[in-house]
């Protein structure tokens, strides 16, 4: 397990290190994405130190913020260092509430640092669409996770034509 030279700034260096350590023993086994949970309700400064420090030995590490929260924390979070975070999309149902929420997402301060993720569903989130749409919803649920946002949006298209 490699371990850096570079000391946290917290009331519990070591604790800190050991985590860390943690998390860089799992990147040497070459695990590079990692989800954490609710980041937005640890120190923030120990996710800044954390992830600067991984990335200084494999830039190419995800982390991936399960928050759902303020878009001011969102937008933290991202500047923070977290590469991409989950966002409130899985709640928009119509065009008009896509359309705004993707308007938001593209104005600053949010374009500036927050770092979406246009998931569809979670293991944990059942969306509305996929509880009434049936087979076929579910289907163009698992396409769209499938092949991304761009794949998603050509569904969508092909059902409005």
């Amino acid at each position: 397990m490699s371990t850096s030279t570079s000391t946290p700034k917290t009331p519990s260096p070591s604790l800190w290190i050991e985590l860390r350590d943690v998390v860089q023993g799992w990147v040497d086994e070459g695990v590079k994405i990692f989800r954490v949970d609710n980041p937005h309700t640890k120190p923030l400064p120990f996710w800044e130190w954390l992830i600067a420090d991984i990335r200084r030995h494999d830039p190419d590490v995800i982390f991936l913020a399960e928050a759902f929260t303020r878009p001011a924390m969102m937008l933290r979070l991202g500047k923070l260092g977290f590469t991409q975070s989950y966002t409130y999309f899985t709640w928009r149902h119509t065009k008009a509430e896509l359309t705004e929420y993707f308007t938001q997402l593209n104005e600053s301060p949010l374009r500036d640092g927050y770092r979406p993720n246009f998931f569809v569903n979670t293991p944990d989130i059942n969306p509305y669409f996929l509880q009434s749409s049936g087979r076929a919803g579910f289907f163009d649920s698992c396409g769209a996770g499938h092949h991304g946002f761009r794949a998603m949006g050509h569904v969508l298209r092909v059902r409005v034509v």
